[in-house]
């Protein structure tokens, strides 16, 4: 019943034109809408990885919502959560897996399973396309609806970001634990590589500004001797790609030793926000046209990552001050205004707004 279910809803959602949830459609049975979820890795090896729920109409946060509704553990490292439609595919990298929940009451839908240190998912032309560390580095597609492999793509080393734009997949090839300094570009029409874009060191994330160009945040890479010292460093950047040409038009230092690896972008696309890491204080900002660069969010703060509100550009960060006790999330305002905070989950990554 379960798979029956599941399959009229992912076909809805693929193969129908696609539109933004409307909030205001009723469902007597929805327990999670006008929020946020929140990606709480757990502890490696103990398998207590969660997601949290921050309830807007409530100001309030509901923890291990999985484990709630599902009388059962998440999983081992949730590394990121992808929603698509009403379904929401949180990747459970540690575990070689996908967990498959109704993002209305977080009922599961099924799991994607035997993946090999999946990162993270965008759904696209009726597949799931999914990076993974394994095998040198790839992208997996997969049928949403039978949860089949349907093939496999040769990326760079350490896949990390992927994301949707002018009809093509972008990959950022983040290096693992080594170093690479490409984005693979894939045409979904062959499922092949048609572009491997040099950019910075370990590139991670990518967003979109509002000209359609790419912006990615490369981490560089530290270097350590046999007594783990710090024997070298290559720099942190931002860098500017075309879409059209799918060539480097800008790159910007960030900084020779601190290695951002998260970027997000305002409502409007104007403004980008980078930050999030070890090491690297505080989030900064800087407008895509004039590349003017502020220290938006103070370095009190040692973000473990970051998101921004799509629809009213407020700022989640958030805090890990280590994975054996609940993180924070911290909400700014659109000027960097400390609003509220909250206890979530241990490990806590990134945020999914609902």
């Amino acid at each position: 019943m379960k798979r029956i279910l599941f399959t009229i809803l992912v076909l809805s959602i693929f193969f129908l034109a696609a539109c933004k949830k409307n909030k205001n459609d009723f469902d007597p049975n929805q327990k999670y809408i006008n929020g946020a979820f929140i990606s709480n890795e757990g502890t490696f090896g103990s398998g207590n990885a969660s997601v949290s729920f921050l309830d807007f109409n409530s100001d309030s946060v509901s923890n291990e919502i999985f484990m709630d509704k599902n009388s059962r553990p998440l999983g081992d490292v949730l590394q990121s959560m992808s929603l698509i439609g009403s379904n929401l595919y949180c990747v459970v990298n540690a575990s070689n897996k996908i967990e498959v929940v109704d993002a209305k009451d977080f009922s599961e839908l099924g799991a994607i399973e035997g993946l090999d240190n999946p990162r993270y998912a965008v759904g696209a032309y009726g597949k799931l396309f999914v990076s993974e560390w394994g095998n040198g580095g790839q992208v997996k597609m997969i049928d949403p609806i039978t949860f089949i492999v349907e093939g496999t793509i040769a990326v760079g080393t350490g896949p990390e970001g992927i994301m949707v734009h002018d009809n093509l997949i972008w990959v950022a090839n983040g290096g693992g634990f080594t170093v690479d300094s490409t984005i693979s570009v894939i045409d979904p029409s062959t499922n092949t590589v048609i572009e491997n874009i040099v950019v910075g060191y370990n590139p991670k994330e990518m967003t979109v500004d509002a000209n359609g160009e790419i912006w990615v945040i490369c981490n560089g890479y530290v270097e350590y001797d046999a007594n783990w010292n710090i024997a070298g460093q290559k720099p942190s950047k931002l860098v500017k790609v075309s879409a059209q040409n799918l060539e480097v038009l800008k790159e910007i230092l960030i900084s020779e030793t601190l290695h951002p690896q998260h970027i997000d972008i305002s409502p409007d696309r104007k403004t980008i926000y980078y930050g999030g890491g070890y090491g690297f204080a505080g989030i900064h900002s800087m407008h895509y046209a004039n590349e003017t660069n502020t220290q938006i969010i103070a370095g009190d703060k040692y973000f473990y990552g970051f998101n921004v509100n799509p629809d009213n550009g407020d700022i989640y960060g958030l805090e890990a001050p280590s994975f054996t006790e609940n993180g924070q999330l911290h909400r700014y305002n659109v000027s960097g205004e400390f609003v509220k905070g909250y206890e979530v989950g241990i490990g806590p990554n990134s945020v999914v707004f609902w």
